[in-house]
């Protein structure tokens, strides 16, 4: 990731803090699985940041939807308004 971007933002540490958190049993699961997009979403994000890194301005790049979708439809206010 270039540097700009990792001193400005961190996906992957965010996931690592939020992954830390105590989770309700009963949404372990479904929270396991956001984990784990945000991740994946990480993944792609720094990929694309080596392969074409004009391309993760575009309208048309956004690895983070579902995970965003998912954290609104939680009621996470803030991580799925972004």
């Amino acid at each position: 990731m270039p540097a700009f971007v990792a001193a400005s933002w961190s996906p992957r540490e965010q996931s690592e803090e939020l992954r830390d958190l105590d989770v309700p049993e009963a949404d372990a699961d479904d929270l396991e699985q956001f984990w784990d997009d945000l991740e994946a979403a990480t993944d792609e994000l720094e990929q694309q940041l080596e392969d074409d890194p004009e391309s993760v301005f575009s309208e048309d790049f956004y690895p983070f939807a579902d995970a965003n979708e998912f954290a609104v439809e939680y009621g996470m206010e803030e991580c799925g308004s972004s």
